[in-house]
């Protein structure tokens, strides 16, 4: 056996006791730290959407036939299906809550 068979048996005994005695693998803890981040981000993201729809002004409820007749209007300038484009944002019907209409 030469020098080097001798430092890659020691090396090897090295490591083999380092991961049976000292070694203590911490698991899932480990990876707690990913799940962590992907949370906070998350739940970042959810408060940043709350606080947009609470800085919102709110107008006054219209009736459902005031906001027909200015939505028909629009769907006769605009062809959209459950959208409506309001100057140049195209807009889902569900988050619609008050519409105006401006004369020009």
């Amino acid at each position: 056996m030469d020098k080097a068979d001798d430092i890659g048996e020691t090396t090897l005994k090295q490591a083999t006791n380092f991961f049976k005695y000292d070694y203590h693998d911490r698991g899932m803890v480990k990876w707690q730290g990913y799940y962590l981040s992907d949370h906070t981000e998350h739940v970042n993201k959810v408060a940043h959407q709350i606080t947009d729809a609470n800085n919102r002004i709110r107008q006054p409820e219209m009736t459902s036939e005031a906001i027909a007749q200015i939505l028909f209007e629009a769907y006769t300038h605009n062809d959209t299906d459950e959208s409506i484009i309001i100057g140049k944002q195209l807009i889902p019907q569900n988050n619609l809550w008050w519409v105006s209409k401006n004369s020009f």
